[in-house]
């Protein structure tokens, strides 16, 4: 059945021209260049900041007035492809007044239309008009209405490459918890992409979920086994989190599988306990025992066994399986 929604490549792109514009060449370095000069970082000056330095190009994939979306396309090939591959995958966009507590509550992310609040020009001129600049509570309340394109159309990607969900109760836990796993990792994965600079900016500016760091190497052959290997770590010490276990179990078991070479399992242990405590322990398990029903029923569009995970978290090789092919499919 058709989607009466236009997908994203068909909609159309209105950009303000006022916008300070570079070449290719040079955007992305004066950008980065700023931030990282920026003593005292606050919102405001982080969208300011964005505003004045744009990408030269208008990108038809685009999503219209999604804040800083444009950047993204530019920034980083894997945002880029993601994109692609949602609009493949019959992905679509709705641009309307949605919160993120919205978007974290609903059946949403069973749809393929993806609805966002297309608030980029007012978060602009909250952040610039000198008079508004002084209420910095509305500036809050847009960000609060941003949603993370990426982070939602990789989970619609996801839903295309995993077998069909489970049908009990503890199952779809288990299925849940490691699909949001490899999403965040794919999370963890943009914002190194895009450096921990640039990454500390857009993440300030709710653009994206992650701080990032400087692990991700140039892609040859071996360092990207190497950083795959440490998103491995991250997506299996994740989804311990999400699985309830305590951090110190969680640091214990993720150093015994991954630190054989190189601290990895540390690194990836510390990071990924830095996932935001209310979503662990309230949303996430708020929004299994409202929907799981709905997973369990939906989820069936495939042939084939359901993906039954084993309740032994010491016992992952269909965690590793499928995280494996998640990073083949996103090409990291």
């Amino acid at each position: 059945m058709k989607s009466k929604y236009p997908k994203a490549s068909k909609i159309p792109i209105i950009w303000d021209h006022s916008c300070k514009t570079h070449s290719e060449s040079d955007w992305k370095s004066t950008l980065s260049n700023q931030w990282s000069k920026t003593k005292k970082r606050s919102l405001d000056q982080a969208i300011r900041l964005l505003a004045l330095h744009t990408p030269p190009q208008w990108h038809p994939l685009a999503a219209p007035n999604q804040p800083f979306d444009r950047h993204l396309l530019a920034l980083s090939p894997l945002y880029l492809k993601s994109r692609k591959l949602f609009i493949q995958n019959q992905g679509a966009y709705r641009p309307c007044l949605n919160s993120s507590p919205r978007t974290l509550s609903s059946l949403a992310l069973l749809e393929s239309i993806i609805e966002y609040s297309p608030v980029e020009k007012e978060y602009i001129w909250a952040a610039t008009n000198p008079i508004q600049r002084r209420n910095p509570a509305h500036l809050f309340q847009i960000r609060n209405l941003i949603s993370n394109l990426f982070h939602e159309q990789n989970h619609r990607i996801l839903w295309k490459i995993l077998p069909n969900a489970p049908k009990k109760k503890e199952s779809v836990r288990r299925y849940l918890n490691f699909a949001e796993s490899l999403v965040i990792a794919a999370d963890m994965a943009l914002s190194d992409e895009v450096g921990q600079t640039l990454g500390s900016l857009l993440h300030l500016c709710g653009a994206i979920y992650d701080l990032g760091t400087e692990l991700r190497p140039a892609p040859t052959q071996n360092t990207k086994r190497q950083y795959r290997n440490y998103l491995h770590a991250c997506v299996y010490a994740t989804y311990l989190y999400l699985e309830l276990y305590q951090p110190k179990e969680i640091l214990q078991a993720t150093q015994a599988r991954f630190n054989d070479v190189n601290p990895i399992g540390t690194l990836a242990a510390e990071r990924s306990l830095r996932l935001d405590l209310d979503f662990v322990k309230k949303t996430n398990p708020f929004w299994q025992r409202s929907h799981w029903k709905e997973v369990a029923t939906r989820l069936q569009t495939k042939q084939g066994d359901p993906l039954e995970l084993s309740d032994d978290p010491m016992n992952p090789y269909l965690h590793y399986l499928w995280a494996e092919k998640w990073f083949e499919f996103m090409g990291l």
